[in-house]
């Protein structure tokens, strides 16, 4: 982390601010050390106790982001995209929506945001959806061995327990106040998908870091909207890609 010298004096290291707690930022900084924003990868020297107190504070909201992850329609509609009965709710008939434009390249994205993670988020109706499918599987699926493995905090007012899924841990009272502290932990990325009702009242409440969608060229009219009505979010593009399927990946991270 970090040595002493001939000289008794602290050799500044180039370290992530990621992977360190907050005291041990302060005292890094104040040895003069050099960190490392994971937004962008810039390097800077702090210069003094205060600006070093200063630039721990505005690092503090980046210590681990919630990423919401999501396919969406051009209309907005993330409602049932993998199956025709994974969501009916208020009569919607077009789940399955994304099939047609599969991409492995769609696979390869979620492997990779599964490897910058360290946690999921997710609404009842999405937990008990992915727990229902990933949960029986046995070992040695590479995909499910991350789902079931990796802790899961299932937000719910009506669940008692949240053994149908191991690793997963109930969230019931307090919500926002819980996801505050859960983001204030060291850590890795947080990501929800699905979870339409938790995503709007994250969004409200501004805690939402960075949105991850594959846009499909589909409008379908009507369903669940990523975006509740009302909501005014300014977001900067972080990537865009184009898949051969028609497909475009969009990233966005607050403005």
């Amino acid at each position: 982390m970090y040595h002493i010298d001939k000289q008794s004096r602290l050799e500044p290291l180039r370290f992530s601010t990621r992977q360190r707690s907050l005291d041990e930022l302060y005292f890094l900084h104040l040895a003069g050390c050099e960190p490392v924003d994971p937004r962008d990868n810039r390097r800077r020297t702090v210069c003094s106790p205060v600006e070093s107190r200063e630039l721990l504070f505005s690092m503090e909201g980046i210590m681990r982001k919630i990423v919401v992850s999501e396919f969406v329609s051009l209309d907005n509609v993330m409602q049932a995209p993998g199956g025709a009965e994974e969501d009916t709710e208020g009569g919607f008939t077009h789940g399955g929506w994304t099939g047609p434009f599969w991409h492995d390249d769609i696979g390869a994205h979620f492997f990779e945001e599964m490897r910058q993670c360290d946690a999921l988020l997710l609404g009842r109706k999405t937990w008990q959806i992915h727990g229902g499918a990933f949960e029986p599987v046995p070992a040695g699926d590479p995909f499910a061995d991350v789902l079931n493995t990796m802790p899961k905090y299932v937000v719910s007012t009506t669940l008692t327990t949240a053994s149908a899924w191991r690793n997963s841990i109930l969230m019931s009272s307090n919500v926002v106040e819980e996801v505050r502290t859960l983001k204030a932990q060291t850590g890795k990325n947080i990501v929800i998908d699905g979870s339409s009702v938790l995503v709007h009242t994250l969004a409200r409440h501004d805690l939402i870091d960075e949105y991850s969608l594959f846009v499909y060229p589909v409008v379908l009219g009507s369903g669940k909207k990523l975006f509740p009505e009302g909501l005014h979010v300014s977001l900067r593009l972080i990537e865009s890609r184009p898949l051969p399927s028609g497909v475009v990946l969009m990233r966005y991270a607050r403005a």
